[in-house]
């Protein structure tokens, strides 16, 4: 790797996650690589939430794999992922209808 490449912090392997006969997800990948930021955008019910809860350690996935920093966390509890840093914090965006997208998503 080159001093100016980046790698990637979370890598997503061909991820899906059923929820009984309801597939959730299908064959997810993607990389976020240090210092990125990243939206995940879409309609209701297609997997956003489902993908973030299982970055989280709140669900594991049916198959594939989820590395933070080259480590596995495909099946660690969220207990076991607070150390990396990582955590979800879900709140309807009317939760706070006075404020905009930035101050919503930077510490006050």
């Amino acid at each position: 790797m080159s001093p100016t490449e980046k790698h990637s912090i979370i890598e997503i392997n061909n991820v899906t996650k059923d929820f009984g006969s309801v597939r959730a997800l299908n064959g997810v990948s993607m990389q976020i690589k240090q210092g990125e930021f990243f939206s995940l955008l879409g309609p209701s019910g297609c997997g956003k939430t489902t993908l973030l809860r299982m970055i989280s350690g709140f669900e594991t996935p049916t198959s594939g794999s989820i590395s933070i920093a080259g480590e596995s966390m495909t099946y660690l509890k969220y207990s076991s992922k607070l150390t990396p840093g990582i955590s979800l914090q879900s709140s309807p965006m009317d939760y706070r209808p006075c404020l905009d997208l930035l101050e919503l998503t930077v510490p006050i």
